[in-house]
């Protein structure tokens, strides 16, 4: 990629030196006339380095200088000026730039040279700055992907706790059917004999039954179907409960069980 440089100088002698080394060396050569027009062009073209006078009219050379490097990209910054000071020294320091040039300039292979660093600098720290912003990148897109997989497995871990759930319940139903099962089988051969004893009187003592008699044969008689009834609701319970796992109806059950125990 070729290097942009951007001189800012009032003097155009100036310019024109600076301009025929860059067209020279195969740089594309920038320029601006004043500290305002050189930040216009610099935030406009983002150049790879900045060479500007010290004293202009309207903004300084350290004007230019804070401006550039509060700009959202790197650049290098040199200074230059016929009347350098102790005082403007340490303030181009403290703003970061890269060199001071004095003028008149003794030759252009002094001036070619610390071209060559800055440039090599900017490079080097453009570089750094990319792989930098690159390493966020990847370690923003890690973060996601952890936090992604780390989502999904407390998800994958609540839907387990829940299979869980459900397996040990269906568990304690079919446990409960089976005893529910159990108990209608054991009520069906008593409801047997209690119901063939019950036609063995009737049978034995026909004719000589009195409206009392008939009454309590008739309730036996009539319990009797309803416990047929109760055993054959648990049973057909039992079998629920083996086969789904939706919500059993508990209150039903204890119901049933209840009126096994209340007769007429």
């Amino acid at each position: 990629m070729v290097a942009k440089v951007l001189v800012v100088d009032d003097e155009t002698s100036i310019r024109r030196i600076f301009e025929s080394i860059f067209r020279f060396r195969g740089e594309q050569f920038l320029q601006a006339t004043s500290g305002e027009e050189g930040l216009a062009i610099a935030r406009e073209q983002q150049p790879q380095l900045v060479i500007t006078d010290l004293k202009m009219p309207g903004i300084s050379g350290i004007d230019v200088l804070h401006g550039i490097k509060a700009m959202p990209f790197y650049c290098e910054v040199v200074l230059m000026t016929a009347y350098a000071t102790l005082d403007s020294a340490i303030e181009a320091v403290r703003g970061n730039a890269y060199d001071f040039l004095t003028k008149p300039f003794e030759g252009t292979s002094q001036i070619e040279h610390m071209i060559d660093k800055a440039l090599d600098k900017q490079a080097l720290v453009g570089e750094r700055n990319r792989l930098l912003t690159d390493l966020k990148k990847t370690n923003e897109n890690l973060e996601k992907i952890v936090t992604e997989r780390t989502q999904h497995l407390e998800s994958a871990l609540e839907k387990l706790k829940t299979q869980q759930t459900m397996l040990i319940r269906q568990e304690k139903l079919a446990a409960l059917g089976q005893m529910v099962a159990g108990i209608a089988h054991e009520l069906r051969n008593p409801l047997g004999i209690i119901e063939n004893s019950r036609f063995d009187l009737a049978d034995q003592l026909e004719g000589q039954i009195d409206a009392g008699q008939r009454d309590c044969l008739d309730r036996i008689e009539r319990n009797v179907q309803r416990a047929h009834k109760i055993v054959a609701d648990l049973l057909e319970f039992s079998r629920q409960s083996q086969k789904t796992s939706d919500a059993i109806d508990f209150q039903r059950l204890v119901q049933l069980t209840s009126q096994l125990l209340a007769y007429d």
